[in-house]
């Protein structure tokens, strides 16, 4: 996958450009706050037991296990605004990476006893990307595809066709998410490696969400390298520079 952020619309360039400027950056992020300053940060009180939060917060990092666990960030996705969370696939572990990114409201029993706890990727209220097959999931694990190409990397001997065109994240890239909940809205788009995906998922205006990430292999680990609370940014340069719509392209899978 091609690092291309000149490939991203103007005003979704502008806004990054604003987060940047504002400290939007997982490095320059304070402690959040239930206001909602300081940015996103993965929440140790709301994880599997076998997923671990390190660095003050900006990683995570599967210990032990097989099976999709999820850990929330805080604070919660404001209402009537845009956010946007990316994350680092720093080690993928297994010879697939089984890592899924999204927005969940967080009420599903995540924490499990011992080495159960349900996924993001099959809960209901989440929704979802896997980055081992590119396919969006919701309404309780009900998936289509989304990232361009077909089947799952690395492909088997054959599979050349499938290659051409095929976006699936994997250790090295990075996964953007702007939710956009600005009023009459309420859209999840994706970028991979700074490339638009556009809208994958309609979401809730009006409820709780958190960004949201499933890790499954041991030795599995992610990062936040770029993020931005809108009120961290600065109120006039947000408003001149954000973009106004949501994003459209690509609108594969949105419900």
């Amino acid at each position: 996958v091609v690092h291309a952020m000149a490939c991203l619309p103007g005003g979704l360039l502008a806004l990054l450009c604003v987060f940047a400027a504002s400290g939007g950056v997982a490095g320059s992020a304070g402690k959040p706050s239930a206001g909602g300053g300081g940015g996103f940060l993965f929440d140790k009180a709301r994880k599997h037991a076998t997923i671990s939060v390190l660095d003050s917060g900006r990683v995570a990092s599967k210990e032990e296990g097989e099976d999709y666990q999820t850990v929330l960030l805080h604070p919660e996705a404001p209402r009537g605004e845009r956010s946007l969370v990316e994350f680092s696939i720093e080690k993928q572990a297994a010879h697939q990476c089984f890592i899924a990114f999204g927005v969940s409201d967080g009420e599903h029993d995540y924490v499990g006893d011992g080495v159960d706890g349900r996924s993001a990727l099959a809960a209901q209220g989440s929704w979802m990307l896997s980055t081992q097959s590119g396919k969006y999931y919701h309404d309780g694990g009900q998936s289509e595809q989304y990232l361009p190409g077909e089947g799952t990397v690395p492909f088997m001997p054959g599979d050349d066709a499938k290659k051409l065109g095929s976006v699936r994240p994997r250790e090295g890239d990075k996964v953007g998410l702007l939710l956009d909940r600005s009023p009459g809205l309420g859209t999840l788009s994706v970028l991979v490696n700074g490339v638009d995906h556009g809208v994958m998922a309609r979401v809730p205006e009006d409820k709780p969400l958190f960004f949201a990430a499933d890790l499954s292999d041991a030795g599995q680990r992610i990062s936040i390298t770029r993020m931005l609370h809108p009120h961290d940014a600065p109120a006039s340069a947000a408003a001149d520079q954000a973009p106004k719509g949501s994003l459209v392209k690509g609108a594969a899978g949105a419900q």
